[in-house]
């Protein structure tokens, strides 16, 4: 038997967010963003380029019923813009996909088997998707950043 699979688009974001079954209905749901502006650049961390999303998965049957684990991961898409590319390399850095976990960025690796791919390997600054496979995720801010 084939396990269900749902996918949650967020086209004007760039996000795509694939969920296998769960035991539960998962459900999608898109929260206000913090303001750019909230969190300076940390010394040695993550600097902000953009907010992107700010996400909350819960169970269908309530809003209220949050859900933090994920066995199998979800997949999160989210698409990078020139913008973003750009503003990493006048900062000689490279751009990075990051999660808000309430007090700190998270920067995606390959603990989340994270990849950044760009739609043309020839020209990588024309924007492209970075993908991550989440098992457990709680605060659900996404953002672009160096």
């Amino acid at each position: 038997m084939l396990n269900k699979m749902k996918r949650s688009v967020f086209d004007v974001e760039g996000v795509v967010v694939t969920i296998p079954y769960q035991n539960h209905n998962v459900h999608v749901y898109q929260l206000p963003s913090f303001p750019d502006d909230i969190s300076p650049p940390e010394e040695g961390g993550f600097n902000l380029i953009r907010t992107v999303i700010n996400l909350k998965l819960a169970k269908d049957q309530g809003y209220d019923e949050r859900i933090t684990t994920f066995d199998p991961p979800i997949l999160l898409n989210v698409r990078y813009t020139y913008y973003d590319y750009q503003a990493a390399q006048e900062a000689e850095e490279s751009l990075k996909l990051a999660f808000w976990n309430g007090s700190e960025w998270v920067i995606f690796d390959s603990k989340y088997d994270y990849h950044l791919i760009p739609d043309d390997p020839e020209n990588r600054r024309l924007g492209g998707v970075g993908f991550a496979m989440i098992s457990e995720w709680d605060d659900p801010h996404v953002a672009w950043g160096y």
